[in-house]
């Protein structure tokens, strides 16, 4: 069960994320529930069945390394500050979803579907968090430890509605391989977080390279 949260109210952003992504994925029975902050006097989270395997998309724009989700205002507008109801910390994002009712659960996931959340920044022989990696991170400690977390190597492409035949995939990223320019579908994008900096540091690294070294056929055609 996929339910799609975005965490801020602006209005550009429910028009993206929830008048052509969420009906589109809805159309195709790909999504159950689309939540804002609005939300969170219903706690609806907190009513599905515990037996449910949830998955949790988060929405909004991200950078390799970052501490913070934007909105979609803020990311039109090429806004780098941190600025209340444009930026969400992965604290915030804790603080979101519980008040929408998540509880602690080995069949919840949260998937980040935000360009480069689940890639580490490197800069000058350091690395920089990834988001997902700080999010597992907060999460861990704030008494949901047993929920999977997974973040996104590549700027994300999501498809609302009828795919292209050469297209087969609803979230996409073109990256620049040693082999020339291929699209990846998010399954093969994907990175699996425990919330532990050199942990999260080495499987992205392994994740990358394996991409980048990548010299078969995707099935995307670009």
């Amino acid at each position: 069960m996929n339910i799609l949260v975005y965490p801020f109210t602006d209005a550009r952003g429910i028009d993206k994320y929830f008048k052509t992504i969420y009906v589109g994925w809805s159309n195709q029975n790909k999504a159950m529930m689309f939540l804002d902050p609005s939300d969170v006097r219903h706690q609806p989270l907190k009513y599905l069945d515990s037996q449910t395997v949830l998955s949790i998309c988060l929405l909004g724009h991200c950078d390799r390394g970052s501490e913070l989700l934007r909105s979609e205002t803020s990311y039109l507008a090429d806004e780098t500050d941190q600025a209340e109801g444009k930026t969400a910390t992965a604290a915030q994002i804790v603080h979101l979803l519980t008040n929408l009712g998540m509880t602690n659960s080995t069949r919840t996931r949260i998937k980040c579907l935000n360009c480069d959340s689940g890639a580490f920044a490197h800069e000058f022989d350091e690395f920089g968090q990834s988001f997902a990696s700080r999010l597992k991170e907060r999460l861990n400690g704030s008494g949901f430890g047993d929920i999977t977390v997974i973040g996104y190597i590549g700027s994300l492409t999501l498809i609302p509605n009828k795919v292209p035949p050469d297209v087969p995939h609803r979230k996409f990223a073109i990256i620049d391989t040693e082999h020339g320019k291929k699209a990846f579908p998010g399954s093969n994008l994907k990175v699996n977080v425990e919330g532990n900096y050199d942990k999260d540091a080495a499987t992205e690294q392994t994740a990358m390279q394996k991409i980048l070294n990548f010299s078969g056929e995707t099935g995307i055609k670009l």
